[in-house]
């Protein structure tokens, strides 16, 4: 293999470690450790909650519809039940989770079952506390904390916790390559932050799916209650 061959291999080798690293961690004291761990909890609700939020997706080819979400979750029970419709308020999609997947109705193009896969992930992704081990918790940058969760299948979870309240997860597949952000904002434009019961619920949140099947979905809170069920 000639000199150049060798060089430019070796700059891919480099350059590809480097694109599926892990963002580093700034490490700091047990006692800041621990304050931060609450702080990665508390996005997540702690009580059953059912949200309706206008979403607006973008599909993976180009296409964009705007739709209405009502989403029930129990943390408890990991229970979820879920639903898309028109404004007019036709019923597109709507299924549940209990350990698997129920689908009762599917419009397209809401009827794949990765579809359906991919909403319940997203699901649980922004509603449900890490079920991963903790590796580590500690500073991100100057205005933001970090907690890194290993999954059991191997994939990675940070919740990064901004100063201003807002927050972030990025989930990682087993090679570090980044594959879905979520980022949620507490405030609406009328900078007024909704709450139900002691709850703080986001107004926004913006979930995008990275690669070839790619997408986005932009969600705004309509109404967060407590689920009475």
């Amino acid at each position: 293999m000639s000199h150049a061959k060798i060089f430019f291999s070796a700059i891919f080798l480099i350059i590809s470690i480097s694109a599926c690293s892990l963002p580093q961690i700034q490490t700091v004291s047990s006692f800041q450790s621990d304050h931060i761990q609450c702080q990665c909890q508390s996005p997540f609700p702690t009580i059953g909650m059912q949200f309706v939020h206008s979403i607006t997706a973008i599909l993976p080819n180009g296409d964009t519809h705007v739709a209405i979400g009502v989403t029930t979750i129990s943390p408890d029970t990991q229970i979820i039940n879920c639903a898309i419709m028109t404004i007019e308020g036709m019923v597109l999609f709507e299924a549940e989770y209990n350990q698997k997947i129920i689908i009762h109705r599917s419009i397209p193009p809401f009827d794949s079952k990765q579809f359906a896969q991919n909403m319940i992930n997203d699901i649980r992704l922004v509603f449900f506390k890490p079920t991963g081990r903790l590796i580590k918790a500690g500073i991100r940058t100057a205005r933001s904390n970090i907690c890194r969760y290993e999954q059991p299948d191997g994939m990675i979870e940070d919740v990064i916790v901004q100063q201003n309240g807002n927050w972030e997860i990025h989930q990682y597949n087993t090679h570090y390559k980044q594959i879905k952000t979520i980022k949620a904002y507490y405030t609406d434009v009328n900078d007024h932050m909704f709450w139900e019961g002691k709850e703080k619920i986001p107004s926004k949140y913006e979930i995008t799916a990275h690669g070839i099947l790619g997408y986005t979905l932009k969600l705004g809170l309509i109404e967060a209650r407590q689920n009475s069920s």
